[in-house]
């Protein structure tokens, strides 16, 4: 989902996509931290 995002965001910022259509608006990507296993 992260390299869709940054796809659509780099075609918003060379004018390919207006930003009315961006699908991301309300979409929250989780970022947490695992933990590491001994």
């Amino acid at each position: 989902m992260r390299t869709i995002r940054s796809i659509y965001n780099k075609a918003i910022k060379e004018g390919f996509v207006g930003r009315e259509f961006y699908p991301f608006d309300n979409y929250k990507i989780k970022t947490t931290t695992t933990q590491k296993e001994l």
